[in-house]
């Protein structure tokens, strides 16, 4: 790659997290990537500048972009061609449907064909090219902590081994399901059974703690809701042992390189590159609760960079979310509308009534820095 594409490539992508944001969000983007580099900052605001635009030089600039998002696509499909294919088979379970893929590893559907019985699954295999000393220790670690834990409402371990290339994998029950959040927005759930729904899940993170595991990634994403109602916790890859003599814990409670986070979702001391501790999973569960309870986020984290979202944490006020939902009821009717009809029929006045005690007290404790 030479020097002109590294640097449109650079330009390509702080381009593409700031353009659609609103006024302010680019502003925030911007301000903290004139931090680390001023001169991109205002090569990126020129840009920015120019897709507001109805008629213009923006057409060439999109080209531009256009042109480092294929380079990067073509790269990506040069590495999958040569990707070895995934085996049909590993252990007792013969894979079926790919049904994803993370930073270090592919999950695929499974059908046990050993045993003498039918069992279905969720096999999660190390991606092909990243079997690093680093990264199989970390897929390994994931595997060890899960076969710890027993809990109704945290998705169990089955199996485990290595595939013919040397890769390691781990079968784990599979659920199909929908992300807490989107379960109660479809169905329009009443705010008691959004409440249990959240008891449950701290339960289930709460029976990891006893087991000196410490989930680091709650999102909606890993808590799926069935059908029947039940929330099961997935994805222990962030995951790290309490234990203060494990090797695990030494390592990872030192290195700021391996600050893998979900911005939104994460509390001060995963940004800021601190000490984590349980307190770390309650203030991702707070999180959650608010955005159970109000339909929104607590915090607009819009920063592309670590040290942008750390400037944007210093600046953060916590708001109740009684008074969340009644600064969205007067906004505008249409606000009203959509949280009236996202609670099981709630009005946003008697909605934020029945927020205000316990349930803003325990929000609030919960994101306390």
């Amino acid at each position: 790659m030479t020097e002109s594409e590294s640097s449109a490539l650079l330009r390509a992508r702080h381009f593409a997290a700031l353009c659609d944001l609103d006024a302010s969000g680019r502003a925030a983007g911007l301000a903290a990537l004139a931090g680390e580099d001023a001169a991109l900052a205002a090569e990126v605001a020129r840009m920015l500048a120019l897709d507001d635009e109805k008629e213009g030089p923006i057409e060439e600039l999109r080209g531009e972009v256009a042109e480092a998002a294929g380079r990067r696509l073509l790269f990506a499909e040069s590495v999958q061609e040569l990707a070895p294919a995934a085996p049909e088979r590993l252990g007792a379970w013969k894979l079926g449907e790919k049904l994803g893929a993370g930073g270090m590893g592919e999950v695929w559907a499974a059908e046990r064909i050993a045993g003498g019985f039918t069992q279905r699954a969720a096999v999660k295999l190390v991606r092909s090219g990243m079997s690093s000393s680093e990264i199989v220790a970390r897929f390994e670690r994931e595997r060890q902590l899960l076969a710890r834990l027993n809990h109704a409402a945290i998705a169990r371990l089955l199996d485990g081994g290595v595939a013919p290339d040397g890769r390691p994998w781990f079968a784990m029950e599979r659920v199909d399901g929908e992300p807490i959040t989107d379960y109660a927005r479809a169905r329009e759930l009443a705010l008691a059974p959004r409440i249990r729904l959240l008891i449950e899940v701290a339960r289930a993170v709460d029976a990891a703690h006893r087991s000196l595991v410490l989930h680091r990634d709650l999102k909606p994403s890993n808590i799926l809701v069935t059908a029947n109602g039940e929330p099961k916790l997935l994805d222990f890859g962030l995951a790290k042992l309490l234990e203060p003599d494990s090797p695990e814990t030494a390592t990872h409670l030192t290195r700021s390189g391996t600050r893998a986070m979900t911005p939104a979702y994460a509390a001060p001391e995963q940004v800021l590159g601190e000490p984590v501790t349980m307190a770390t999973d309650v203030y991702a569960l707070g999180v959650l609760l608010f955005e159970l309870l109000t339909g929104e986020l607590p915090h607009l984290r819009r920063a592309p960079t670590t040290e942008g979202l750390a400037d944007e944490i210093s600046r953060e006020t916590l708001e109740r979310p009684s008074s969340r939902v009644r600064r969205a009821a007067a906004a505008g009717a249409s606000a009203a509308s959509s949280t009236s009809g996202a609670f099981g029929g709630l009005t946003p006045t008697r909605l934020a009534h029945r927020l205000e005690g316990d349930l803003d007290t325990i929000v609030l404790a919960a994101l306390k820095r």
